[in-house]
Formats: structure tokens, C-alpha cells, sequence
């Protein structure tokens, strides 16, 4: 299953494996796009951040 960027919304979500082995998610759209994150856990509270913003008076 694929999961669009919540940045871009044009790319899409990709596991990379860095040098020492370690995982980033990253956006397809990289370097337009510099979405990254460490974890799923990660990924899940950006998103929960774009779709729940704070708005400051309500």
C-alpha cells in the first residue's frame, strides 16, 4: 500500500535505508519535497498535525 506525502500530496511515502543501516521514510518527490521521518510513529503525528491544527482563539 502506498501513502501520499502529507507535505506535498504529490508524492508518495518510501523506506530508505541509510548508510549505517538506520530507516528513513522519505517523500519520492525528494529534493522538491524534504519530507522525512524516523519512524511510521513519526509519519502518523505529522499527519495527525496537518489534519488538526491549532488555531489559536477557538
Amino acid at each position: 500500500m502506498t501513502y501520499h506525502c502529507p507535505v506535498c500530496h504529490t508524492g508518495y511515502l518510501e523506506e530508505i535505508t541509510t548508510v549505517d543501516q538506520g530507516l528513513v521514510i522519505q517523500c519520492s518527490e525528494y529534493p522538491a519535497c524534504r519530507f522525512s521521518a524516523e519512524s511510521w510513529e513519526r509519519v502518523s503525528e505529522t499527519v495527525a498535525r496537518f489534519h488538526h491544527p491549532v488555531t489559536p482563539g477557538q
